[in-house]
């Protein structure tokens, strides 16, 4: 081999990275057009969702998300794609635009977001669910999807209801979110049921009823006053 084709040899190998050079700078350079884009728009913090006010609990499924509200009320939302194809969103339309959490239904204990399907438990233990259905995950006997929410059974969940004076309690066995005249309370331990009897949360019950309770540490022992 000449000098000369060994130089001709280098030259092509010189234009050569050079090209590639050029075409990982436009790689480079397309994405960061890309992360330049993403960033423009999507929020620096969380976006509060607007509609329901105060959170009782929320569940998030692959495209939808559900929220229960502090007065029990059941609020969703989520993509325009896979998801709303199926309606697990619960609003009742094929093909919605749920950008904003849009209103269920009301008096929910608890909810799940599946993958494309989404079930409640409502404040009177009763199963509902809607969504896709091609593998009978609804549950209510069929194959076919569901656009709005169907009531699948009863007695899904153990309650305790109680009355007294215009207010009503309602306490989920196992839940740590009672409801009182249908708002949602927090407590730190839930009702349980042991040896064929239901144990609840003592001083929640007695102060939804307005009755004072006091415990007294040195003497073990718990006052309640009307």
């Amino acid at each position: 081999m000449t000098p000369n084709e060994h130089r001709s040899g280098d030259g092509e190998r010189g234009i050569d990275m050079e090209q590639q050079n050029r075409t990982s700078i436009k790689a480079l350079w397309a994405l960061l057009a890309v992360i330049l884009t993403l960033t423009a728009v999507m929020p620096a913090v969380p976006a509060q969702a607007s509609g329901a006010e105060g959170v009782g609990a929320i569940s998030a499924g692959d495209n939808q998300s559900l929220l229960v509200a502090a007065d029990s009320s059941l609020w969703a939302w989520g993509s325009v794609d896979y998801n709303m194809s199926f309606g697990q969103s619960g609003s009742g339309l094929w093909g919605d635009l749920a950008y904003a959490p849009t209103k269920i239904m009301d008096g929910v204990a608890s909810a799940s977001a599946g993958g494309s399907h989404s079930m409640v438990i409502k404040n009177d233990g009763s199963l509902w669910a809607w969504g896709y259905n091609g593998r009978g995950q609804l549950g209510n006997g069929s194959t076919s999807d569901s656009k709005e929410p169907i009531k699948i059974m009863d007695g899904a969940a153990k309650t305790v209801t109680a009355n007294n004076g215009g207010t009503t309690v309602v306490l989920t066995i196992g839940s740590a979110t009672p409801t009182v005249n249908g708002s949602i309370v927090e407590i730190d331990q839930p009702g349980i049921l042991l040896g064929g009897r239901t144990l609840v949360p003592l001083r929640f019950v007695a102060e939804a009823f307005g009755v004072a309770v006091d415990w007294d540490a040195a003497a073990h022992k718990v006052a309640i006053t009307s």
